[in-house]
């Protein structure tokens, strides 16, 4: 989640937050909604190959929005994937998002999270997305192996 008024950053909602979608976003979107199964039986599938090649445990019934992994290395991997054309994310880059909120608002203490404030510091996402193919995912695997 990307913050982009001041506010958010407090815990706060923007007062010009629109409520509703206009029509014709809405029919976009209940034209993605009869892709749902689809999507996320992909998802699965993309998953799998991932669990396989790299020895993890997959998670039944799991729909892997995003597939995390951890590494001490995660910025040398992200930026050695983007110059060989394979785009990893790190959406959880921080234990709190976004990134810059304020911790006084939520409570939050990162000296009390050390493990929270790790993962955010480790963590990276493979893609599986309706984008990702069966092969594009066998090539980011062998790419990961170098580093994992």
């Amino acid at each position: 989640s990307k913050a982009v008024y001041p506010i958010e950053y407090r815990g706060g909602k923007p007062p010009q937050l629109i409520a509703k979608i206009p029509n014709a976003l809405c029919a976009l979107a209940l034209n993605q909604f009869k892709k749902l199964a689809r999507f996320n039986e992909h998802r699965k599938d993309i998953a799998q190959i991932y669990s396989k090649a790299l020895g993890k445990k997959i998670i039944e019934n799991h729909l892997y929005l995003r597939y995390t992994l951890t590494s001490a290395k995660r910025d040398e991997i992200l930026r050695k994937a983007k110059g060989e054309g394979i785009f990893l994310g790190n959406w959880y880059s921080s234990a709190l998002a976004p990134q810059g909120v304020s911790y006084e608002v939520f409570g939050y203490n990162p000296i009390l999270c050390p493990r929270a404030e790790k993962a955010g510091i480790e963590s990276f996402n493979l893609p599986t997305h309706i984008g990702i193919t069966k092969e594009s995912a066998k090539r980011i695997c062998s790419f990961l192996r170098k580093y994992l």
